[in-house]
Order: structure tokens, then C-alpha cells, then sequence
């Protein structure tokens, strides 16, 4: 996940990256199901991520991990970089889907 954030130049500052990739994509999915998270699912799981990164670039919202009502998208990513980043997404997602 932090590959694709990292190689897209319409994504927020590093500062943020981190925090929205490993909070609000990865360790929420765990946490309301950890029983699935095992490596005969790792495919499964990863595109479950990725697929929430997706709606939340797509909606501005991304809560974070530890105070969610705290959106870490909130004046982070412009209208038009917003649009160049989901166009990107759904390319990506379009090649494993």
C-alpha cells in the first residue's frame, strides 16, 4: 500500500501518507476482522485495503486510526489532484480486479 501512495505524485505530503495508508486502510480492516487475516487470504485482504483507500480518496474521508473523528484527508488533497489520484486508483485496481 504505501508503494502505491509513494509512487503517485497526486498524494498529500509524506507526513500524511503514512498515517492515512497504515491507520485508516490497513489497521481498521484487521481490527473488525482479524479471524480472516491469515496468509491463504493475503490477496483477499490486501485488495480489501486497497478498495477502502479507494472510497476514502473518493469521499475526503479518512478517520484516523486513533481518534476518528479526526479525518486525515480534511484540506489535504485539492479538487483536481483528488481527481488524478482516484483516476489512478481505479487504473491500478483495474489490473488485479
Amino acid at each position: 500500500m504505501q508503494w502505491i501512495t509513494r509512487s503517485n505524485n497526486s498524494w498529500p505530503d509524506n507526513d500524511v501518507k503514512d498515517s492515512i495508508v497504515q491507520h485508516g486502510t490497513v489497521f481498521v480492516p484487521i481490527e473488525i476482522s482479524p479471524s480472516i487475516w491469515r496468509p491463504e487470504n493475503l490477496l483477499c485482504n490486501f485488495m480489501r485495503c486497497f478498495k477502502r483507500l479507494i472510497y476514502s480518496v473518493e469521499n475526503s474521508a479518512c478517520p484516523h486510526y486513533f481518534i476518528p473523528e479526526n479525518n486525515l484527508f480534511e484540506n489535504k488533497i485539492k479538487e483536481n489532484a483528488q481527481q488524478k489520484l482516484i483516476n489512478k486508483l481505479h487504473i491500478l485496481n483495474s489490473y488485479v480486479c
